[in-house]
């Protein structure tokens, strides 16, 4: 994973994890990181390990946690040459409405959508991912069948993302970038 974040450049990526649920549940348990190295890296996992579970239950908006994720990259203080969003649950979105439609307009917005699908309790999961919730160039859905399972397929799966090729961005985004503020910048 360390030589894969460092091959993309000696600004490596950033990274947020913000947990999410039924309708205006979503909070950012990790603000931004840049990581760029081991050192980075390891701050990074153990940020992730020692956040608490926020929500529990409650039922599920993908919708929402589109959109409140779409608005996380604004002014985060890195200038990216991708923004991708990953979505890793194990139900359907049952709250906001359709979330093909919040998909759409981000990825004409330039953004990837990603999925990692936990089949517990519902094997057609994997698709409904696929038809409703990623989009935008390379978007993939990867599924577990457990969260047994969870830890070691959302390792393969930032591997895949990390060494994706840099698709181009649209051009409004590419002058923005091209003339924004000095700002470290990030995968």
């Amino acid at each position: 994973m360390i030589s894969a974040i460092e091959s993309v450049g000696d600004d490596g990526i950033a990274v947020s994890l913000m947990q999410w649920g039924y309708g205006f549940q979503q909070r950012v348990a990790v603000d931004w990181l840049p990581v760029r190295d081991a050192e980075s890296a390891e701050a990074l996992a153990r940020a992730i390990e020692t956040s608490p579970r926020l929500f529990v239950g409650n039922g599920t908006s993908i919708t929402w946690a589109l959109t409140v994720g779409a608005r996380k990259f604004e002014d985060n203080g890195f200038a990216g040459r991708r923004r991708t969003i990953d979505v890793s649950g194990d139900g359907r979105n049952n709250s906001g409405g359709q979330p093909r439609q919040v998909r759409d307009a981000l990825v004409a917005e330039g953004f990837t959508i990603n999925a990692l699908a936990i089949l517990d309790g519902d094997a057609a999961l994997g698709r409904y991912f696929e038809q409703e919730v990623i989009g935008g160039s390379g978007a993939f859905v990867m599924t577990v069948e457990s969260f047994d399972d969870y830890a070691e397929a959302i390792r393969r799966k930032l591997l895949r993302e990390i060494q994706a090729p840099v698709a181009s961005l649209p051009a409004k985004e590419s002058r923005a970038l091209a003339q924004g503020p000095d700002r470290p910048a990030a995968q």
